[in-house]
């Protein structure tokens, strides 16, 4: 029997997802939602993106769960789940001001006028096995290192230039990514300074490739921006666009206020036989 299942296209800085309603449980209960995602995000075979948003509901609330593109559920992701409040907003579910439910716990988003979302992420650990200011060999390039969590687990690699091609930062990005200092693997982040801001490239975990942008990445980063002594907010500039970040750094951890765009862009209906 074949199925039908409507979704829409949504993106933070060209970090795409596709929204599904499963509020009433049917959609889970009908599909394997990771085979589902597979399936959905392939960019050739289907649809396309670099993730699932399922919207479901849990004790009162609205919660999120991420799926990444090769199936595996992400315990969070920044641009996802601004776009998940776009979405919350834009079907007319919540007001401006909201919260709902993560995989990490509940954070609070505001969708602003000017399609920019907020996304108050709370308190976040660095996490067992955190380093800083690890000087490190990157292909040719001397680097430093960090490795933190912001809900999923992120390298940070700065240089002053990189002067990589694409195809570069895809080797060294799926390198890192499996190297076996970080047991849970990680995403990786490759970061140098740009007028006004940061320049940031990010390998993402679950995508398996360069994305256009990474919201706990951007926050990672700027964790590690702030601790290298620059002011808060930071600006990170990814290759789909930009996010702003707010760190206020505590023991152990650090809070963080993420902002940058979002855009709907797409309502359909995909056929899963």
């Amino acid at each position: 029997m074949s199925h039908w299942v409507e979704f829409f296209k949504v993106d933070g800085n060209g970090n795409d997802f596709l929204f599904v309603d499963d509020l009433d449980g049917r959609l889970s209960s009908r599909f394997d939602l990771p085979e589902l995602a597979v399936r959905a995000c392939g960019r050739r075979t289907s649809v396309g993106a670099d993730g699932l948003l399922v919207m479901g509901w849990d004790r009162g609330a609205y919660r999120m769960r991420i799926f990444n593109a090769d199936g595996s559920e992400a315990d969070m992701c920044g641009n996802g789940a601004r776009c998940f409040a776009m979405m919350l907003r834009w079907l007319g579910l919540e007001d401006p001001e909201m919260e709902f439910l993560t995989n990490v716990g509940p954070v609070r988003a505001h969708v602003h006028r000017d399609s920019t979302v907020s996304l108050h992420m709370g308190f976040n650990p660095f996490g067992e096995g955190a380093l800083f200011r690890v000087s490190e060999r990157v292909g040719e390039v001397e680097a430093e290192m960090w490795y933190l969590h912001v809900g999923v687990p992120h390298l940070v690699l700065w240089a002053d230039r990189w002067g990589l091609s694409e195809d570069g930062f895809r080797s060294l990005g799926a390198r890192y990514r499996h190297d076996p200092r970080f047991p849970r693997g990680t995403n990786v982040n490759f970061v140098s300074p740009s007028e006004g801001g940061l320049t940031c490239i990010t390998y993402e975990r679950g995508v398996e490739d360069l994305t256009l942008s990474c919201g706990t990445g951007a926050c990672a980063v700027a964790a590690s921006a702030v601790m290298r002594g620059m002011g808060s907010p930071v600006r990170v500039e990814s290759p789909g666009g930009y996010n702003l970040v707010e760190v206020g750094l505590e023991d152990l951890g650090a809070r963080y206020r993420l902002r940058g765009p979002v855009r709907v862009s797409a309502r359909g209906v995909l056929y899963v036989g």
